[in-house]
């Protein structure tokens, strides 16, 4: 593995700017060795580049989608540090942890509030997002006075939409983009779903969950859509994030002309031994990958096997 990083670091001959993490820094207990724990990639130019330069690009772009692994606490401190970078820009923050039925609660926040007092006053689902992992995020961006919006749709109207599918969709103005997706991209994500569900449902049974992950995509986009600020941020699952399937799809169809960079933050796989050619494929998919090490080595369809998946009739894809 070691020669191949090798020769994309003697390529790129990019020197990281002071203010990267070092080792100590990171949470996750695995592969911390890693070559490319660390290190930020221009998916476009295929070089490497540093995190305060990667920054500086965010701070002129009009829309900036985060796309993380939800129990990867590496991502949240990443999260934690582009927000504070960009809070002088006064973005708004839409989050997938946010949903529909905290809307009119996130209109009573002030920013003096903090820790478990915002935690009530958001009524936040501690069960499904935990605090701990997101509440640094939603304080800062409250204590920095940016404006806080849903991305995510109620429990309620996931049960609609599993159970009634593009009736529910033609019933909200907000996930019409969901009704005019094509099908080879459904097909695509039909295809993520099939296979985050570790193939043990039969495929044709995942159309009501694709509809949820349309919906889900549909909704984060259009609350960047009718978001009145110059600036925006979306924190999601990094699946709701691609730029060919996901969220920016969305937005082209909504005809939304606006100047986005997609963010994925992505565990390094020891697996695998070409970072150069695993690289060359990504650009369709999101325009810099910030890598950090793994969190955990769990393997969640031996847990979904035995009955110990906490998934619910809303999971999807993230």
């Amino acid at each position: 593995m070691l020669k191949p990083l090798v020769r994309f670091f003697c390529i790129t001959a990019l020197a990281y700017a002071a203010g990267s993490f070092a080792q100590d820094d990171w949470q996750s207990p695995l592969e911390r060795d890693h070559p490319m724990v660390g290190k930020v990639v221009d998916l476009q130019s295929q070089k490497l580049i540093s995190p305060s330069v990667l920054l500086e690009h965010l701070a002129r772009v009009e829309v900036v989608l985060i796309g993380e692994k939800h129990d990867n606490p590496d991502h949240h401190l990443i999260e934690k540090r582009i927000l504070a970078a960009l809070s002088k820009q006064s973005p708004d923050v839409v989050m997938e942890m946010l949903d529909d039925s905290q809307s009119a609660l996130l209109t009573t926040v002030d920013r003096e509030m903090k820790g478990s007092q915002l935690k009530q006053k958001l009524q936040w689902n501690d069960k499904g997002w935990s605090w701990a992992s997101y509440g640094p995020l939603v304080e800062l961006a409250v204590s920095s006075g940016l404006k806080l919006a849903a991305g995510n749709l109620s429990r309620d109207q996931v049960k609609k939409i599993y159970q009634s599918g593009s009736e529910a969709l033609s019933a909200d103005e907000r996930l019409q983009s969901a009704l005019r997706v094509n099908e080879e991209v459904k097909q695509t994500l039909l295809t993520e779903i099939y296979e985050q569900h570790c193939k043990m449902m039969p495929r044709e049974s995942l159309n009501p969950m694709l509809s949820i992950q349309l919906a889900r995509d549909a909704r984060m986009a259009s609350a960047i859509v009718d978001s009145q600020a110059s600036r925006v941020v979306l924190v999601a699952g990094a699946y709701h994030v691609r730029k060919d399937s996901a969220v920016p799809f969305h937005l082209e169809l909504n005809g939304a002309e606006k100047d986005v960079a997609v963010v994925m933050l992505k565990e390094v796989d020891a697996d695998i031994d070409d970072y150069v050619a695993y690289l060359k494929g990504q650009n369709t998919v999101a325009d810099f990958i910030w890598f950090t090490p793994k969190s955990t080595d769990r393997d969640y369809c031996a847990d979904l096997k035995h009955g110990k998946s906490e998934s619910s009739v809303d999971t999807t894809t993230d």
